[in-house]
Formats: C-alpha cells, sequence, structure tokens
C-alpha cells in the first residue's frame, strides 16, 4: 500500500508509545502544520524584509548591492543580467532581493551598522570610500555633521587593486596636485590610519619636489621640443610622476602615435646641454 503521508509516518514511529500525539488523527496532520509553518515563515521573512529596507538608508543599500554583485560574479553560474538592479528607490531595491532570494542577515548586519552610527573621523583621518568617481582613497580635511570633506591621495594599481600612498597627493595628467576639497557622506567612509608628523612632513616636501619638476618639464617641452615643429603635441602622459624623465625613462606604456615625440625628447635630451 502507498503512504501518502511518509513524513508523518516516520514521526509517529519515532514517538514514544505513551506520547499523547499517539491519539491524534493520522493522515496528514503533520504535512497540514509544515505548510502553515512554511506559509508563516514566508511572511514574516517578508515582512521583516520590507522593514529592513525602509529602515536601511539608501547610501547603505547601494554599498551592500554592490557588495553582493561583487560576489555573486563568483558563483559558476553567473549572469549580469540576473544581478543587475536597476534604479535606485525602496521598491527597486526589494525586488533585488527577492529576485535574487538572498538571505537577510546581509541587511540585518548592515541594519545593526546603522543603528551605531556613523565613525568618527577627525582632520587627517586616512579614508577610503566607496563608489566614487574622484579618488577611492584621501585625507580628511573637514568634517561636517553627515559629510566630510577630503583630499585625493595618489594611488597605485597594484594586481588590480588601488593601494593608496599618502605621502602624496593625486596628480592630474598635467602635472598639477589635485587638492580640490571633494565633499562625500561619511557613511561611504573608512577610516584606514591617520596622518603622523612624518607623514605630513614627507607629503609636503614631495609636493614642492613635484612642483619644481613640474616648471623643468615644462620648460624642457618650450624651449628645445617645441620650436622643433609647430605640428608636435605634448604626449598624453608627460607631466606623469611615475618616471625620471630626465634620466632618460619613459612612461610604461606609450600609444602607437606618441612614439615618434618620445624619440625625439629622448634625443634632445641625449644631444643637448640641458640647463634646468
Amino acid at each position: 500500500m502507498k503512504d501518502f503521508y511518509p513524513d508523518e509516518t516516520k514521526s509517529f514511529d519515532n514517538l514514544p508509545e505513551n506520547s499523547p500525539l499517539q491519539f491524534l488523527s493520522y493522515g496528514g496532520l503533520l504535512t497540514d502544520i509544515s505548510e502553515r509553518v512554511r506559509v508563516i515563515r514566508k511572511t514574516k521573512r517578508n515582512e521583516r524584509r520590507k522593514y529592513l529596507i525602509k529602515k536601511i538608508n539608501n547610501i547603505h543599500l547601494e554599498m551592500l548591492i554592490r557588495k553582493i554583485q561583487g560576489e555573486a560574479k563568483k558563483l559558476p553560474n553567473y549572469k549580469r543580467n540576473k544581478w543587475s538592479k536597476g534604479g535606485t528607490n525602496k521598491k527597486i531595491y526589494e525586488k533585488f532581493f527577492i529576485k535574487n532570494d538572498i538571505s537577510l542577515k546581509y541587511l540585518e548586519e548592515v541594519y545593526l551598522k546603522q543603528l551605531k552610527g556613523p565613525i568618527k573621523l577627525k582632520i587627517g583621518d586616512h579614508i577610503s570610500i566607496d563608489n566614487t568617481s574622484y579618488g577611492k582613497h584621501g585625507i580628511v580635511i573637514k568634517v561636517l555633521p553627515k559629510h566630510i570633506q577630503y583630499h585625493c591621495c595618489h594611488e597605485k594599481y597594484i594586481n588590480g587593486v588601488f593601494v593608496p600612498d599618502f605621502e602624496n597627493y593625486k596628480y592630474e595628467t598635467w602635472g598639477q596636485a589635485n587638492t580640490y576639497g571633494y565633499t562625500v557622506s561619511i557613511w561611504k567612509c573608512t577610516k584606514i590610519g591617520s596622518d603622523t608628523p612624518e607623514t605630513v612632513q614627507k607629503r609636503n616636501t614631495n609636493y614642492y619636489a613635484k612642483r619644481d619638476e613640474y616648471i623643468r618639464r615644462e620648460l624642457f617641452w618650450r624651449n628645445y621640443i617645441k620650436p622643433l615643429s609647430n605640428t608636435i603635441r605634448m604626449p598624453y602622459n608627460y607631466y606623469s610622476y611615475d618616471f625620471d624623465l630626465f634620466k632618460g625613462e619613459r612612461p610604461k606604456y606609450i600609444s602607437s602615435d606618441e612614439e615618434y615625440v618620445w624619440d625625439i625628447i629622448t634625443n634632445k635630451l641625449n644631444n643637448s646641454e640641458w640647463p634646468y
């Protein structure tokens, strides 16, 4: 005879003979209870998800979703469309978590972090910044109630990771230090260190050294290269400080249409008296 309630049969077989449950009607009882429990749990889970998403601010939700999307890329069956989010409102955030059946533990952890309040920062602290187009690391120069202002520091791209160099400002492709005070939400910041007198002194020393280097390169171009031809254009990374121009070094990467310009620069340095 076919057993239509195998789970219930197993449960009853394991009950003691004197258990009161032995006197309950047999036939789908536990199956019915299990189904009701499953529905209740799902309802409670949905309600908790909705509550957490409502309470967590959008900055934290965006940061969390980017983290989850990064982890999802490691899945063997990863498909970008499945893990895409779309807009930036609470309904879309909720759909993202439901669609991908994401554990509530992620939201619970972020909610607890938010309840503790933002991190305490002071001028001179070193920070990493989430999802910024200006610079992923910087030095705090001003603290506001909900925001901070910072100077970008130099970053080296090593093995796919941006490594901060707090002894140098970020320098633009035209050679000048980027000392603009960028403003960002304090919630996006993570403290990773602080200035020391030695760090500040080194950063200032490097700043003045690079300023002098900029002047030398500008004079060399103006007086030795530009007069050769009006058609010569300055290479894109001529002012990069990642190489020593006056020791005959070149950038690591040179586009094919700029190679001849670097040949002219190198030849001029090797065959001219350079007074600067």
